[in-house]
Parts: C-alpha cells; sequence; structure tokens
C-alpha cells in the first residue's frame, strides 16, 4: 500500500499558498454569484421525515486523542445551532459554509481532529466534516442535486469515506452544496453520543430511494487510498515538524475523566447534600452569585472550600431589580423571570468548557440550554424544583375549565417553544433528582428520589383551633377551597402570604396576617395547603417536624408518613371533613 510522504515546513508553505489563492477565488466567485442564507422555521407542516443520518460522537477511545474528541464536538455543538429547523426551498442552493459560517476562535471553536496531508492534526474547526459527511449523506438519500462534492484525500478507518459517502470542507473554498427538488426543513442536533440529521418534507417519500446507486451517479471517481490517516500517535515520525509529545495511546475510563458543571439556582438543603455527594476536585460549579456576600440566603450553597465556582452577578442582580416592581401575580412577572432565567443560563454557558461531559442543571434553566444546543455530546441530570412546563400547563387548563370563574389559573402560559424544548431536554436526560414525591411517582423510572429534610424544630404539637394557610391567596394554591370551608366551620384563620384574589376575599372569616416566623405557630392547630400547585413547602415540613397536622393535596410532594392528611385539590366538602377530624370538631 502506499505510504503517504513526510509533511515538511516546504510542503506547508506551498500548501498554504495555494489554499490562499484558492480562497480568494472562491470569494470573487461567491461575490457574483451568492448563494442564499435560510432561515429557521416552525415547520409545523413539514411532517414526513424523508432522509436521515446517525453517526457516532465518540470514535476514538485512546486517552492520547480525548482532547481532540472533546474539541470536536464540541464544535459539532456550535455548528449545529446553525442548523436548526432550516427551510430551504426547492431548486435553491444550500451551501455549508454560507449556512455555518467560518470556523474562528472569535465564534467559540476549538481545536478539533482535521486531515492534512495524511495526517491528524489539530485545527480551529476541526471535526465538522463529520456534519458535511451527514449532511451530503441525507442529500443523497433524498434525492437531491449535488452542486459540489469534494472527498476526503485520506481515510479515516470505520468512517463514512471508506463507502464513498464524504464530503471535506475547507474555508472557503472546499465547501458542500446541493440543491433540493422539494421544499424541506433541515434540522441537526447533537446527543450524547451521536449527530443526528434530519430532513423532512410536506410530502411522503413515495418510496425508499436507493442510496448506493445514487453515490455511484454522484460521486466523481476517485483513486483508492489503502493508507488510513493517522495522528501523531499513531504514525511513529516523532521526527516530524508536527508531531507533539502527548499522553500515551490508552484507553480512558470516562468515570476517571469526566468533568461535571453544577448548573444551580435556589438552594435546596436535599440538591445541597446531593451536590456535596457527587463533587469532584475537577468540577466547577455555577451559581447566580456569592449569596452570603449579598447576604441573599436562598443563593447560599454549602460546599467543598476547594470549589470552582462561577457566578453571574450581573444577570442576577438584573432579575432581581426587573421582578421587584411587578406584581406578585400574573404574565408580566412569570415573563420577567423566565428572561432572567435565559439571562443566567447564557451566562453559565460561557463556562462550559469542551472538556465538560456532565452536567447536574436546575430545571429553570434546562429548556434555555437545551434551545441554544449546549447539551448536546453531554450526559445531564436534571434537578426538579417543579412539574414540567407542558404538565404544568395541562393542569393549569384542565383546572381552569373545571372553575372558569378564577381566571387567576390561566393568566399566564408560557410560548410554546420553551415547552417543547424543555419537553425534549427532559426526555434526553440521564434522570431526575428531586424530593418532591408528586414528581417522583409521576415518572417513578426516571427520576432519583431524595428524601426531604426537615427542619430543626422541636416537636410542640399545639391545642389551638386557629387553621394555618401558608397562602398566597390565589386559586392553584387551594385559597377557593379553604375559604368556603372555613367559613362552614366557622374556624379563626392565619394566612402568610398575599391577597392576590382582592382585598374582600376573607370577608366574613376571622382572619389574621402572621407578622414573623415565630409567632405565627401560636395557637395553631393546623396547617392546610389544598394546592393544584406546590413546588417548596416548606412550611408543611415545618408543621411535621413540629408535630403540627398538615392537610395537603398529594401535588404538594409531602413524604410518606402519618404526618399529614391528603385532600383533592378543588374539593371543599373533603377539606372540610379533614379540618373536622383534625380539629376534634363533631
Amino acid at each position: 500500500m502506499d505510504e503517504p510522504s513526510k509533511p515538511t515546513l516546504i510542503k506547508e508553505a506551498v500548501f498554504l499558498t495555494k489554499s490562499t489563492l484558492l480562497k480568494v477565488q472562491r470569494s470573487i466567485q461567491d461575490t457574483r454569484f451568492p448563494t442564499p442564507s435560510h432561515s429557521q422555521t416552525e415547520g409545523s407542516d413539514y411532517l414526513f421525515s424523508i432522509a436521515e443520518s446517525i453517526t457516532p460522537l465518540w470514535v476514538d477511545e485512546t486517552l492520547s486523542e480525548r482532547s481532540l474528541q472533546l474539541g470536536k464536538v464540541h464544535n459539532l455543538r456550535i455548528a449545529t445551532r446553525h442548523l436548526q429547523h432550516i427551510e430551504v426551498r426547492a431548486g435553491s442552493v444550500f451551501s455549508f459554509w454560507n449556512q455555518i459560517g467560518r470556523a474562528t476562535r472569535r465564534r467559540g471553536y476549538v481545536d478539533g481532529r482535521q486531515i492534512s496531508e495524511g495526517c491528524l492534526v489539530p485545527a480551529i474547526g476541526g471535526g465538522l466534516c463529520q456534519l458535511s459527511n451527514a449532511l451530503y449523506d441525507v442529500a443523497l438519500k433524498m434525492g437531491a442535486d449535488i452542486v459540489e462534492r469534494h472527498p476526503h484525500t485520506r481515510v479515516v478507518p470505520g468512517s463514512v469515506a471508506e463507502q464513498g459517502r464524504d464530503a471535506t470542507v475547507y474555508w472557503n473554498y472546499l465547501d458542500l452544496r446541493f440543491r433540493p427538488q422539494k421544499d424541506i426543513v433541515l434540522h441537526a442536533e447533537l446527543t450524547a453520543d451521536s449527530l443526528i440529521v434530519r430532513v423532512s418534507s410536506r410530502e411522503a417519500p413515495p418510496q425508499k430511494v436507493n442510496a448506493t446507486a445514487l453515490i455511484q451517479l454522484t460521486s466523481p471517481p476517485r483513486k483508492t487510498i489503502d493508507v488510513a490517516a493517522h495522528s501523531c500517535q499513531s504514525c511513529g515520525r516523532t521526527s516530524c515538524f508536527r508531531h507533539k509529545t502527548t499522553l500515551p495511546s490508552t484507553l480512558y475510563n470516562e468515570n476517571e475523566v469526566r468533568r461535571t458543571a453544577f448548573l444551580l439556582e435556589e438552594s435546596w438543603a436535599e440538591f445541597e447534600e446531593y451536590v456535596q455527594s457527587l463533587y469532584q476536585k475537577h468540577d466547577i460549579v455555577c451559581l447566580p452569585l456569592d449569596g452570603r456576600r449579598w447576604k441573599r440566603p436562598h443563593y447560599v450553597w454549602s460546599l467543598p472550600e476547594y470549589t470552582e465556582i462561577h457566578t453571574a452577578t450581573l444577570e442576577t442582580l438584573r432579575r432581581a431589580y426587573q421582578v421587584r416592581a411587578l406584581a406578585e401575580q400574573g404574565a408580566e412577572r412569570q415573563t420577567a423571570l423566565l428572561t432572567g432565567s435565559k439571562a443566567l443560563a447564557k451566562a453559565y454557558a460561557r463556562s462550559l468548557t469542551p472538556d465538560i461531559t456532565h452536567l447536574c442543571i436546575a430545571l429553570p434553566l434546562l429548556p434555555f440550554l437545551w434551545h441554544e444546543g449546549h447539551l448536546g455530546g453531554r450526559t445531564f441530570d436534571v434537578l426538579m424544583t417543579r412539574r414540567s412546563l407542558t404538565e404544568l400547563h395541562t393542569d393549569l387548563d384542565a383546572a381552569l375549565k373545571r372553575f372558569p370563574e378564577r381566571t387567576t389559573l390561566g393568566d399566564f402560559r408560557s410560548p410554546f417553544w420553551l415547552q417543547s424544548a424543555e419537553a425534549l431536554a427532559l426526555s434526553a436526560a440521564r434522570q431526575w433528582v428531586t424530593p418532591h414525591r408528586f414528581l417522583v411517582n409521576r415518572s417513578p423510572h426516571r427520576t432519583l428520589p431524595l428524601e426531604w429534610r426537615l427542619p430543626n424544630a422541636t416537636p410542640s404539637p399545639s391545642t389551638g383551633k386557629t387553621i394555618l394557610f401558608p397562602g398566597p391567596t390565589v386559586a392553584r394554591k387551594g385559597a377557593f377551597e379553604v375559604r368556603e370551608a372555613v367559613k362552614r366551620g366557622g374556624w379563626k384563620l392565619r394566612t402568610l402570604g398575599r391577597d392576590l384574589e382582592g382585598e374582600d376575599f376573607w370577608e366574613g372569616i376571622l382572619v389574621t396576617r402572621a407578622s414573623c416566623a415565630d409567632s405565627f405557630w401560636q395557637d395553631i392547630g393546623c396547617v392546610v395547603q389544598p394546592a393544584l400547585i406546590e413546588d417548596k413547602p416548606r412550611i408543611l415540613l415545618e408543621a411535621m417536624a413540629r408535630g403540627i397536622p398538615v392537610i395537603a393535596t398529594h401535588e404538594c410532594g409531602l413524604p410518606s408518613s402519618n404526618g399529614w392528611y391528603p385532600v383533592e385539590f378543588g374539593d371543599s366538602e373533603m377539606l372540610y371533613e379533614a379540618l373536622r377530624e383534625v380539629l376534634s370538631l363533631d
């Protein structure tokens, strides 16, 4: 078999000169005859999948090649952001470089593997040929006209080049261009271990396309090269000017080299213990801000002293400022919170270096990280602080249909794209982590259950008859059922939250408002929270720790124990009977 010649500085200089001239020539051609740039579409009417390519990301398990493998996946992660539901009209030319843009460090690209003169060498944007190969593959499968395609000069073992289904690209003179015969939508994404490129159309394919025949027709003849491309670790030429002393070519253990980033939000004691149990010295933790310095207790996480912490202080303070002036309830506030989570996710993403291969993510950040492509090529777990947006809206819609007069049940719905992004990300997650029993019971096979941490409180069961409602006074917290049951029983009520359903909501009821954490437990006979949505049942957990009876719905996510009494959301009769039993009133 033919042995490739040894690379030299002279050959490299000749190559750079030729490539520069070819780049100038292509720039002139593109100025005279520009190709279009294609935009995103929702693609709701592109219902039929007509072509698909799935290729593995991690094809080399040697420790010496790991850094370039990580770089390749990172480069693919950036490039696929420009191929999210791209609509290409029939007869219009798709150009790889026009759509992706130039791979530069300024745009976030890093060193990956690139074939040059028969060698696998580090290069900015290296690894993008896996994407061009996949695009060429789906172009053949859907029967597109191949306008421009260049095969690799060397074959990487196990690659599609062995079957002649490859398309190399090199900015800007080696391009992949094709022209579909029908309107299509292109979509590229990374899973934890694969690159997936799909093509969908408005029309179902008449029959399966003979991909082999298409390859024979569209691939120009080329000399078969038996020698596979070598890297510096496998070619044995230590005197080559490209050679660098690197790690040995031994297989690596993913559990030993995996670096994790913990992308956290509000501190939960349960999640704090979970993070502490997993954190290793080479991991990083992203926090909204330094909770101790800024005196924000809900952002204080107890972590090892050696923890590498990244913060997004400016984004967090901006979110707090924007939300402070808004009403406690309503669409405007929820929109501002989503905008703040998006900014926080974007700030965290800047800390995700290519060597971070696993993430532990707070749920509010998840859809934004997924939508921007930062989760591709990585495994991740999700800290579930609430039910999914899709489930949340479904439950609210059902409740609003049942109680149409309770308008606050329908005052906000998140955008469909956000719901969709979160649902896709949750389905791709390795596992969900939560102490919330309602969430655990909804998806027991996907969820790692944690135990709620009860606060330190001296048990002192009260013999009082006052009912504590944590609130706030809003329909989703069960305020209407509480009002009806308490009024019917003539009991006294103490509230914690704000009156969001009107100032006269508790008219006819003897109600007091708690002023401080210690005084509001005085004379409390039970705590009631018949909520449809309750993500953080901290007051209920404290009542249980104090030995005070709790009446709540399963949606509150309380632990499986005898310390509370279950009721159904919207059932005031059931709540009334539970109150009678708990308060020992016949």
